[in-house]
């Protein structure tokens, strides 16, 4: 079987998780937010608020939003560095975190 993703480009990338961006743009407007902008989102002036919430979600439910892409943050390689980007779903969820409200992953 690994033999066979070698052999082929889209198997290969896919086996380490790496794939092309076919449409940047799209990508751009489904996480439009920084973490810097997502605290800002919940009322607060540093990335550390949203941090906040993003750590409490990761003691009450044991899932790590930053381990990996999902509908909440996605990372995209801009150059040498990697940027993190967040979507509306994170400022909603975050948001309701903050609030102490029940939520749903």
């Amino acid at each position: 079987m690994l033999e066979h993703a070698v052999e082929d480009q889209e198997k290969f990338a896919k086996l380490f998780g790496l794939t092309t961006i076919s449409n940047p743009s799209v990508v751009a407007a489904n996480y439009p937010y920084t973490l810097s902008a997502v605290a800002k989102e919940l009322g607060g002036n540093y990335w550390a608020v949203a941090q906040n919430a993003i750590d409490i979600i990761k003691a009450q439910k044991k899932l790590d939003l930053k381990a990996s892409d999902n509908r909440y943050r996605c990372a995209i390689k801009y150059g040498k560095s990697i940027v993190h980007k967040y979507s509306e779903d994170a400022v909603a969820l975050l948001r309701k975190v903050r609030k102490g409200e029940a939520y749903e992953l």
